[in-house]
């Protein structure tokens, strides 16, 4: 095995039967979800479903950026004037893709792919590693990519009224998603994994930050290496996944400050802390801090139970939400060896936190943070159903009970996106694309556009020309103080007083008029743009003029 083979592995790599069984699945599955999470038809792209309607939109918007621009994009390509504060590692990678010669359409899939058989692979083997059994791996990882809660409940409900064929022929709803049943943990894969490329691309990080602290922290050989490998790893989260970064960041602490206790060798790790305060720091100055307009931490106990966020009774929440599989994860915690414990400490710590505080205005966003704790609590759970599958036939019984009733709900969701047919959605139409294309062989790569909030407007999302204001709800995500905007936006196209001086501020050089800016809210007021400006392009639908200040 070369070099860098063992750098990222740590370890060794051999094919095992439960290492086959995870490959060929997991493998098959990514496969088949991306190979239809964008299709060309006639009338244009169709997304396979909410996730990639939703979040791929974005995605696309930041790949065409670095695919289209002549410049690096260091303001934000959705909010014009603004440091790019969103963790763009793995959409810049897509606009090198595209770049190198791959279509966008392509590039956007492959990619997706690449980094999930990335993290199929870095899963099963750090499992293997950090428990010493292969089934702990296969099974660990099966319970993440497949977690969810008590929403079996309800299928069960779906079948008795219309069947078992017919539910399972057509899913007709998310068992990890019913806000309405007070079900919020939503599967890893539909909820993460397949819309949010940069919580895709951050997980493998920070698997390897945390397996290279793991290493660094158990012996003495290349002890400083790995520390310093972490620590520049750790320092490039601001634009990896900084969700991920917080993750990372409070277990290292914990890990330090009990080597610290423990009188070890706690000195070695300033080759991780100086890289991570030195690159993290001077990262999160350029891109996040100036961009940010107010903290992102808050006070929020009861975390969804919070009375201002859904409310309810806490306990019940998460008994709902994680099911059998937090039982069984209290049940295996009190199974382990003390110096386990001690390890995987912080993330009960962490479990902790995220239960009292926000780390960003969107409440549910803490689901990042919760999924590291889950995805370690997967490895506690499937140590004790490995356990008891050694104890006879009554072991293995009960073992797989928990294994079953642990994933049902998220098997049913990884089986429903599957079903193209029932749940994918028009993207963007081919007259969109057509239009697209146009922008892009005849408009200049920095060119300014004016265009409605639509999230998936062909503007953004297929030429990566800068516009003045994207979509609110990921302006108010990201912490972007977006309101005075949305008012001159408005003022911009109702032609209103002071609508020319506005147009100037922001330089705008083309405005897009067409269903989104004159149906939506914006009421855009067309005949005050055809008095002043030349149409530049043109066509069913759309007319884009060309201001020229």
């Amino acid at each position: 095995m070369n070099w860098f083979m063992k750098v990222i592995l740590a370890g060794k790599t051999r094919l095992s039967v439960p290492f086959v069984m995870h490959w060929l699945f997991w493998g098959s599955y990514f496969t088949l979800l991306w190979s239809r999470q964008l299709v060309e038809t006639v009338e244009g792209w169709r997304a396979g479903g909410t996730s990639t309607w939703g979040d791929g939109a974005a995605h696309l918007t930041y790949m065409s950026t670095f695919a289209f621009r002549d410049k690096f994009p260091l303001q934000h390509p959705l909010f014009w004037g603004v440091p790019f504060s969103y963790a763009f590692g793995a959409d810049w990678l897509g606009g090198v893709l595209v770049r190198s010669g791959m279509s966008l359409f392509l590039a956007y899939s492959f990619l997706g792919l690449a980094l999930s058989l990335v993290l199929v692979w870095l899963m099963f083997e750090w499992f293997k590693w950090l428990w010493k059994s292969d089934w702990v791996a296969l099974i660990g990882s099966a319970l993440f990519l497949w977690s969810g809660g008590l929403g079996w409940w309800w299928f069960i409900k779906d079948v008795a009224s219309n069947g078992l064929v017919a539910t399972i022929a057509a899913l007709p709803r998310e068992y990890t998603h019913w806000e309405e049943k007070g079900i919020f943990w939503i599967n890893t894969v539909s909820s993460e994994l397949l819309p949010q490329r940069a919580f895709l691309l951050g997980m493998s990080v920070g698997i390897i930050v945390l397996w290279w602290l793991m290493k660094g922290m158990a012996g003495k050989e290349n002890r400083r290496l790995w520390f310093l490998g972490a620590g520049i790893l750790t320092g490039l989260m601001p634009i990896i996944h900084a969700h991920t970064g917080v993750v990372v960041g409070m277990v290292a602490g914990w890990w330090w400050i009990n080597n610290w206790w423990a009188r070890r060798d706690f000195r070695s790790w300033v080759w991780f802390w100086v890289p991570v305060v030195v690159v993290g720091g001077m990262l999160t100055k350029i891109f996040i801090w100036s961009a940010i307009s107010e903290s992102f931490f808050r006070f929020w106990p009861g975390w969804l139970t919070n009375p201002q966020s859904q409310g309810g009774s806490w306990v019940w929440f998460w008994v709902k939400n994680w099911g059998v599989f937090g039982v069984a994860a209290i049940w295996g915690w009190f199974g382990l060896k003390k110096d386990k414990r001690r390890l995987l400490a912080p993330f009960v710590a962490l479990w902790v936190v995220a239960n009292l505080w926000l780390f960003q205005p969107w409440d549910w966003d803490n689901s990042k943070m919760f999924t590291w704790v889950y995805l370690m609590l997967a490895g506690v759970v499937a140590g004790a159903i490995v356990k008891l599958g050694k104890k006879g036939w009554w072991g293995k019984l009960a073992g797989g009970s928990v294994f079953v009733l642990a994933t049902w709900s998220g098997m049913l969701d990884t089986a429903r996106l599957l079903q193209w047919n029932k749940i994918s959605l028009p993207l963007v139409s081919y007259e969109e694309v057509q239009l697209a294309n146009q922008v892009r062989e005849r408009t200049l790569p920095q060119a300014v556009f004016l265009t409605a909030d639509q999230h998936n407007h062909f503007v953004p999302m297929l030429t990566g020309r800068q516009i003045v204001m994207g979509f609110k709800g990921w302006m108010w995500s990201y912490g972007l103080p977006y309101q005075e905007r949305e008012e001159e936006v408005r003022v911009m196209f109702t032609g209103a007083a002071g609508a020319e001086k506005l147009l100037k501020k922001y330089g705008v050089d083309y405005v897009v008029v067409g269903p989104a800016e004159i149906y939506g809210e914006l009421k855009a007021n067309e005949k005050w743009f055809a008095q002043r400006f030349p149409v530049a392009f043109r066509s069913e639908k759309f007319r884009i003029y060309q201001v020229g200040y």
